[in-house]
């Protein structure tokens, strides 16, 4: 799971029936404050959402509150669960996801994620995200033209990508018609880049949840609002973009936790309960140390889970990533060795062999840790294409 020594963000993700548990956040500089996670339940239904306590700005606490009730849905939601009774129950469940992503140019964002599914309204059961993002200085919702120089452009440029590289990717499973127009409106920041949702129903995956895009923040560095008097300049986490002195100690602590940045599944953690949280986009496939699994969340686009006994995922394996300034499709082979140093183990891969990686042809390259390695892979030009966080013990 992320940790804030590794992100700069705290991660607070609940899935809990206790009321009014408060799960405290990073102090909010100069401010002191917390989010609580308040949870209702009723026969049939549940609803958790967040709640930013002890700001010391009353209006900046108070209008993002209300903003989660109305335009994040809870209180209709909350309505709804009002009803359910033991002779009619309901089919509801709401859980909620919240981001501080800290700055050192001022307050920071808060990202709030609302995810609903059940009987969300008359007809049959449906699933609906709702994102916000506010600034922690005003209160106010962070809108398109704050993240981006141009929204126009932006959505044009963005859907050109998602011609180019989802539209075929997806066409077995989806109708990828439904990619367009692209919801640039709908947008959540994380630790990793910005994901953008689809409106309940408009583009649904094959699990009935509806559909996301997710783009890691250099994959859209060129219409960002970045600017020094932007929104986006002073985020922590944008500083990740390029290698810096911090890099190498950052992928220790990343490899020896058992996690690669911008993913919510952990080394170890049990297979069949990520597979719950997470569906399939199409059945395992094989792989050299067992099967590997895609999974529709589009952060893990490019990105395939491994596990060699179908318990435990045993390994992470990207095609797309920035680790810690180490981009698969940009960084040298030289970059990279300047940051790692010289690796324990480097293998020519022919292109028969790199097939079995799903990897293009080059060498792979491997650097070991107590409890894992990880191997990094280049291509026949020496640029990393692919990065493969591996447990090196059985369970």
């Amino acid at each position: 799971m992320y940790t804030s020594i590794l992100h700069r963000a705290v991660l607070l993700f609940c899935m809990i029936s206790l009321i009014f548990v408060s799960v405290p956040i990073m102090a909010l500089e100069p401010e002191e404050g917390a989010v609580r996670m308040v949870s209702e339940e009723a026969p049939g239904g549940q609803v958790i959402y967040p709640r930013l306590i002890e700001f010391a700005n009353a209006f900046v606490q108070d209008s993002i509150n209300q903003a989660v009730m109305d335009l994040g849905g809870v209180q209709g939601y909350l309505d709804a669960l009002a009803t359910f009774s033991s002779a009619m129950p309901g089919n509801l469940r709401v859980s909620s996801t919240a981001l501080f992503l800290p700055s050192s140019q001022g307050q920071g964002l808060f990202s709030v994620l609302i995810e609903a599914q059940g009987n969300l309204g008359f007809g049959p059961p449906s699933h609906r995200y709702t994102p916000l993002v506010f600034s922690l200085s005003t209160g106010q919702l962070v809108r398109c033209e704050n993240l981006f120089l141009d929204c126009k452009m932006a959505r044009a440029d963005i859907e050109e990508k998602l011609e180019d590289q989802l539209a075929g990717e997806l066409s077995n499973y989806l109708d990828t018609g439904n990619l367009f127009p692209f919801p640039l409106e709908r947008f959540l920041l994380t630790e990793s880049g910005i994901s953008f949702f689809y409106p309940e129903n408009s583009m649904v995956w094959l699990s009935g949840k509806s559909a996301f895009v997710h783009f890691q923040y250099h994959e859209l560095e060129g219409l960002l609002r970045l600017a020094e008097d932007g929104l986006l300049a002073g985020l922590d986490l944008l500083k990740g973009l390029n290698i810096t002195g911090e890099s190498k100690n950052l992928i220790d602590a990343a490899a020896q936790s058992g996690i690669l940045p911008g993913f919510p599944i952990a080394l170890g953690d049990d297979l069949g309960h990520m597979l719950e949280m997470y569906p399939l986009l199409h059945d395992p496939e094989v792989f050299v140390t067992g099967e590997k699994y895609q999974l529709e969340d589009d952060r893990f686009r490019g990105t395939v889970l491994i596990s060699r006994d179908g318990r435990k995922v045993t390994g992470l394996l990207s095609r797309r990533l920035n680790l810690f300034g180490l981009l698969t499709g940009h960084t040298s082979i030289e970059e990279m060795i300047s940051v790692m140093g010289e690796p324990a183990g480097n293998f020519p891969l022919s292109q028969e062999a790199a097939e079995f990686y799903g990897v293009p042809e080059g060498t792979m390259m491997a650097y070991q840790y107590p409890d894992a390695v990880i191997q990094f892979f280049t291509d026949n030009n020496n640029i990393l294409s692919a990065i493969w966080l591996d447990r090196e013990k059985a369970e």
